[in-house]
């Protein structure tokens, strides 16, 4: 790293003390309770400092779409578990409402999924790819002809 020549600032002389909490983002202000709990469940989950100030807006949505999710999941499963109505009008509007539930709760999981790849916060993102030649070359390797052991 390189030092600086000029002549140092007050906050380059000052000493930053750190807590155990330090790097760990708390909620905004202007998110839901479970919104909050969501929030402190995924920063809790992953290494200090991992999300900076410039994902704190895509970490919000990633709450926003799970609160969706499971708001929409939780009437869905309602729905299902009450069965339609015996006859009558009630029938298709039960359908139509279990279809439009499905794709509103589809919708949210995308989000919640994309938003996931983009937070690095997906167990496949954190993932170390193999890419030594000598682990893949020496890896063994069944060929299609012989059998099973």
């Amino acid at each position: 790293m390189v030092e600086k020549r000029d002549p140092k600032s007050l906050g380059d002389l000052s000493v930053v003390m750190m807590d155990a909490r330090s790097g760990r983002p708390e909620p905004p202000p202007d998110v839901r309770r479970r919104e909050a709990e969501i929030w402190r469940s995924i920063v809790d989950s992953m290494p200090r400092n991992w999300f900076g100030r410039e994902t704190w807006s895509l970490l919000k949505g990633f709450c926003k779409h799970s609160f969706a999710a499971e708001k929409f999941g939780e009437r869905y499963t309602e729905l299902l578990e009450a069965g339609p109505p015996e006859a009558g009008a009630g029938v298709a509007i039960y359908w139509e409402t279990i279809d439009k539930l499905g794709d509103l709760y589809g919708r949210e999981t995308r989000a919640i999924s994309n938003l996931s790849v983009r937070l690095r916060i997906a167990k496949l993102q954190r993932q170390r790819i193999e890419k030594d030649e000598a682990a893949i070359r020496n890896t063994p390797q069944r060929r299609m002809w012989e059998e099973k052991s």
